[in-house]
């Protein structure tokens, strides 16, 4: 998988997961100061590329480290809510995108 089909489906499984409401394209494209929230799908998609500055201000918007978007990881189980979706990157537990467990 390329490296911006990770970081786009990184970004939509975070933005969906955000407790309670979850963030919507549209959020995420105001956000980004994009006009249309096709930018944000494109980058989802792994279609369109996502620069360092948007990649920074996504990882706040959605509480992860910047790391956890790059990372194509290994399906492990979480530990906490027991979910074998989280991210084990560098030798150590990201944010599991159930729990949002650190």
């Amino acid at each position: 998988m390329s490296i911006n089909k990770t970081i786009g489906k990184n970004i939509k499984k975070a933005r969906e997961a955000v407790p309670a409401v979850g963030v919507s394209q549209k959020m995420l494209s105001e956000l980004l100061n994009f006009k249309s929230t096709t930018a944000v799908s494109l980058i989802e998609s792994g279609q369109r590329k996502i620069s360092v500055e948007n990649l920074y201000k996504t990882s706040i918007a959605l509480g992860k480290p910047m790391e956890w978007f790059i990372s194509t990881g290994s399906v492990i189980n979480c530990g906490v809510c027991k979910d074998t979706n989280s991210i084990l990157c560098n030798g150590k537990y990201m944010n599991c995108v159930f729990c949002n467990d650190l």
